[in-house]
């Protein structure tokens, strides 16, 4: 239940959170009452534990939390999947929604293939530290 325990901790723990990043998890609909938060998403397309679609209302719900500018994402591809970046939001705050094609429930980038993961995929850990540096 990392991944939405990031989420929460993300609502509930600014000032000393200042960013969050978590992977294979959703988030609960609602208003935080410190947002916006800068959020990086990372999930499998593949997962049968946690539905890929939590994934994606989870940034969806930060994009309305942070108050994130319609319009279409900036696409960056990743090894096994694509980054969608929206900036532009309140207080400089983004979100970003990672997804890898085909993944289980692993961690992206681990070389642990017990879940699903795999070096196929583009290191989360990477991805979340060069997302963290921003903030």
């Amino acid at each position: 239940m990392g991944g939405y325990f990031s989420h929460h901790l993300g609502c509930a723990g600014p000032p000393v959170i200042r960013a969050i990043a978590p992977h294979s998890g959703g988030t609960y609909p609602g208003d935080c009452d410190d947002a916006p938060m800068p959020v990086m998403i990372l999930h499998g397309d593949a997962d049968p534990l946690i539905s890929p679609s939590c994934g994606e209302a989870a940034a969806q719900e930060w994009l309305r939390r942070d108050g994130c500018p319609a319009g279409a994402p900036l696409e960056v591809p990743v090894a096994g999947g694509t980054c969608a970046v929206v900036t532009g939001c309140t207080d400089g705050s983004s979100v970003t929604w990672c997804s890898f094609e085909g993944m289980d429930h692993g961690w992206a980038g681990s070389d642990d293939w017990l879940y699903g993961g795999g070096t196929r995929y583009e290191d989360a850990a990477e991805l979340a530290w060069s997302f963290f540096a921003g903030f």
